[in-house]
């Protein structure tokens, strides 16, 4: 669920860290993001107005950059239509914006001074992946807090007994972004699991808490620094990167440097554009699995004009299903460099390629070496996120996406007819003053009937091509995505 990154791109040959839910153990039986158990229940809990706990904490050897951290970055979260330089919004302008108006957070901000050096809490104690010391700081603060907190119940959001998450920033930098060894590493995490080998401690167990005669536990919990490695204010793009997992968005990076969607995404590399003040939007699947947006599914021959790009706020993606396997699909979207956007690759028409499992994007990493479940079909052909720039359509002499193209209209589940190819085709596709247009046809319908009896075959599979014998008899090669 959440975890904090480092906010600028680091020199060539210099290996960068990701913060990233793989360096801790997973358990299926963990309270995940507690919303996510449900499409429903998502959509009950990330709407209307929502109050967040967050903690500013500094320690008897450091202390915060501003002289007043509380006013500064109470604006930072809550200011709406926030446009101090360099920000270009503020924490809750973002998610309204991603959520099309429809999430309203509001960050209840307090200052703790914690007696102890900063280096008490550190990670890494009992080895590289520890971060059960973050625990102890956590309870350490409810300790001091929690009789001051008037009202616990506007922060359990679907009245389930527990605390949503707590959010805690603390004075200085992080140890995945500049920080020395005795500092925190950013991370989201659960004081439950703390309960168990080989982290054990003793407070690894979730916090009670009371208001107005009702007990609540608190077990989540979201930590992140105040600096970036140069000194910024940047880990604004960290904390909507981290949030985001709060809210149940997955990593779609894998390890500590294998970027999948890059700048595309926030949840990839994205919260590193333009120093980490100006993450990208939430890509159309992120808003359709959080409860914000319905994508249109094509099935019938259609031509789709004037599409607006995602960041200026229309409600319009279209989704395009595998026939044979529903949860696999693709997402159309008009992805244009304004707004929250600016600072993208590219624009133009992406095509997100989705291969969906409820489970593995609660518990899991949807990208790994083994597999990508989640991914950008590249116009340009070429899936290194170096060449991001070119994998919008079109891209030069290339405006479509058909079971011939190149790239190909590629599967990972077999369709109805026992090929990997989706049967269905994007051609001309256009933008013109950052509208989008394109003709989407239903091959295995209507007047292309006639091709269903000889759909393009797989002759061989060589990595990252096919060679296959299509409709006209003729052998080709065919780059996958």
């Amino acid at each position: 669920m959440l975890l904090v990154v480092t906010m600028t791109i680091p020199a060539v040959g210099q290996e960068r860290l990701h913060c990233s839910q793989d360096r801790h153990p997973k358990h299926v039986t963990m309270r995940s993001s507690r919303a996510s158990e449900h499409t429903m229940s998502r959509r009950m809990e990330y709407l209307g107005e929502k109050h967040q706990l967050l903690f500013l904490v500094d320690f008897s050897d450091l202390y915060f950059q501003d002289a007043d951290p509380a006013a500064l970055w109470k604006k930072v979260f809550n200011q709406k239509n926030f446009q101090e330089p360099p920000f270009h919004g503020s924490v809750h302008d973002y998610f309204y914006e991603q959520s099309f108006e429809q999430f309203d957070l509001v960050f209840d901000v307090y200052y703790v001074h914690m007696d102890k050096n900063h280096a008490e809490y550190r990670s890494g104690d009992i080895d590289f992946y520890d971060d059960t010391r973050s625990g102890l700081l956590l309870t350490e603060i409810l300790d001091i807090k929690k009789e001051e907190i008037p009202d616990w119940s506007i922060y359990d959001w679907d009245d389930d007994g527990y605390i949503n998450q707590i959010v805690i920033l603390f004075a200085g930098k992080g140890q995945n972004d500049g920080g020395d060894e005795t500092t925190i590493w950013s991370h989201q995490w659960w004081l439950s699991v703390q309960s168990e080998a080989p982290y054990y401690r003793e407070w690894g167990h979730p916090y009670p808490v009371s208001s107005g005669g009702k007990e609540f536990k608190v077990d989540s919990y979201g930590i992140f620094p105040e600096l970036t490695r140069e000194g910024t204010y940047g880990t604004f793009g960290s904390f909507c990167h981290e949030y985001s997992h709060c809210l149940g968005l997955p990593d779609f990076y894998y390890g500590t440097n294998i970027d999948i969607v890059g700048r595309w995404d926030i949840m990839d590399l994205g919260n590193y554009n333009e120093g980490g003040f100006c993450p990208p939007c939430y890509s159309a699947h992120e808003r359709m699995h959080l409860g914000w947006l319905d994508p249109i599914e094509l099935t019938e021959t259609t031509t789709i004009t004037d599409m607006e790009s995602i960041s200026h706020g229309k409600k319009e993606a279209y989704l395009i299903r595998n026939d044979g396997y529903s949860n696999e699909y693709y997402i159309v979207e008009n992805r244009q460099q304004t707004g929250w956007d600016s600072s993208l690759p590219g624009s133009g028409i992406v095509i997100f390629h989705i291969d969906y499992d409820e489970d593995i994007w609660k518990y899991g990493s949807p990208n790994t070496k083994d597999r990508t479940m989640y991914s950008i079909i590249p116009a340009n052909t070429q899936t290194s996120v170096s060449y991001a720039s070119g994998w919008a359509y079109p891209y030069q002499n290339n405006n479509m996406l058909t079971n011939e193209s190149t790239p190909a209209a590629t599967l990972f589940h077999e369709n109805t007819d026992g090929t990997l190819f989706m049967n269905k085709s994007l051609t001309d596709m256009t933008v013109t003053n950052g509208l989008a247009s394109f003709q989407f046809k239903n091959n295995v319908t209507g007047i292309w009937e006639q091709k269903v009896l000889s759909q393009p075959k797989i002759l061989y599979d060589y990595g990252p091509i096919y060679i296959i014998r299509n409709a006209q008899g003729e052998i080709k090669k065919v780059m996958k995505h």
